[in-house]
């Protein structure tokens, strides 16, 4: 899915656009895949249009002892394009470009790199350095994006589930007053909802593409209800947000091509959700619930993928990467979240034991790390996640079925 398309022009203070577009992976469009439905609106919505001799240029200027950029690989994934920069000097760099979809403009990145400032300042988290970012599109780039040192060492393949859980527990532990995004606190552009955390940082809106119409394949309408991307202060409100999420995905008119049975009409995703918008609202009630529901922050995607350790010890993690909406949730959003390294099964507590005995080691390393030093998700992963799912699915009832989502709400009644 990530081809490694390099180019060996010499860039120095103006790199011909036309030569490099020949020579080397385009820098504009999607090329990594094509979509089974609507491959066309996937691959548009992945276009971007912006000056790379521009960023070339940038790049160079944080690079003060190279001259030329030797070559540059592109890796595309779900909502970014990246670009490695290889320069005469040996250094890389690393350019990130968000696509339209990746939720919305400006705040997502401004978002990402004050997640990521707040936790290189208060935790020992290992994350690249930013060397430059930029969340306005009007800049001379014509993009937003964020500029960092490229991650030295080699990719987690199948080692130190209970090391990284540790080294993440810092960030699981830390008290949050609301439920949202992280920002820059003198940010100008916040909306006037935004809360104070301290002197450098404050939460508002939720800027990932869950609250935002930001997908053309799966389009938002608001005649039903306003847009709901908080920071929300309590439990109780945090449900209403996802719940009027998952109003914003019901269609204004029946679709002309009829859906599959389990689809549901229109008015059974609205009475659906009017239901469950009231048993949860009951549930936020609930000590216990409320217990595994404090505001977390923690990775969004713990992939090996995303995870470096040395290369001369593997036992030490260098760097992780790939903060993109980072948010705070509430604890339980993160319950049954295990990194691929660990490979769980759905039910880790009755299941676990069946599985490859490295496998099963590596997937109770990391639940027992977690466990023992993030209190916070203790609670969450000792308690039955059916009383979760119906916050986890309501915001993707129209995508997922009236089905799925009837079902939730009749499991955790039964609890």
């Amino acid at each position: 899915m990530f081809p490694n398309g390099s180019s060996k022009l010499l860039y120095r203070t103006k790199p011909p656009l036309d030569a490099g577009m020949n020579a080397g992976p385009d820098p504009y469009h999607y090329t990594s895949g094509r979509w089974l439905l609507q491959d066309v609106i996937e691959r548009e919505s992945r276009f971007i249009h912006f000056d790379f001799d521009a960023l070339c240029r940038k790049v160079l200027a944080l690079c003060p002892n190279s001259t030329p950029i030797t070559s540059y690989h592109k890796k595309e994934g779900t909502f970014n394009r990246v670009f490695i920069f290889h320069t005469d000097s040996a250094e890389r760099i690393v350019a990130r470009l968000p696509f339209g979809l990746a939720g919305s403009p400006r705040l997502s990145s401004n978002s990402e790199v004050a997640t990521i400032k707040y936790l290189q300042a208060e935790t020992e988290i290992p994350i690249p350095k930013i060397l430059d970012w930029n969340d306005d599109a009007s800049n001379p780039i014509g993009s937003e994006y964020i500029i960092m040192k490229h991650a030295p060492e080699i990719q987690l393949l199948e080692k130190c589930a209970g090391l990284i859980a540790k080294k993440l527990t810092k960030m699981a532990n830390i008290k949050f007053p609301a439920y949202g995004s992280l920002y820059f606190a003198r940010t100008p552009y916040l909306p006037p909802s935004k809360l104070p955390f301290n002197e450098e940082f404050c939460i508002s809106p939720r800027c990932g593409h869950m609250y935002w119409n930001c997908m053309p394949t799966q389009p938002k309408f608001y005649h039903n209800v306003k847009p709901n991307q908080g920071p929300w202060i309590n439990l109780a409100d945090y449900a209403d947000g996802l719940v009027d999420s998952g109003i914003s995905r019901i269609l204004p008119l029946a679709p002309t091509v009829k859906g599959p049975r389990y689809q549901g009409s229109i008015e059974t995703h609205k009475s659906l959700l009017k239901q469950g918008r009231t048993m949860l609202k009951e549930m936020c009630k609930s000590p216990q619930i409320q217990n595994a529901a404090s505001p977390a922050m923690f990775h969004p995607g713990l992939d090996k993928r995303n995870i470096f350790v040395s290369e001369d010890d593997p036992t030490i993690v260098s760097v992780i990467i790939e903060w993109q909406s980072t948010s705070i949730e509430p604890a339980f959003w993160y319950a049954e979240q295990f990194p691929d390294f660990t490979h769980p099964p759905p039910d880790l507590c009755d299941l676990v034991d069946l599985m490859d005995p490295l496998i099963s080691a590596r997937a109770k390393t990391y639940d027992i790390s977690l466990r023992i030093f993030a209190p916070s998700f203790s609670a969450a992963r000792s308690m039955d996640k059916s009383y979760f799912r119906p916050f986890q699915y309501c915001h993707r009832t129209w995508e997922d079925g009236a089905v799925v989502f009837r079902e939730e709400l009749i499991e955790a009644s039964r609890q």
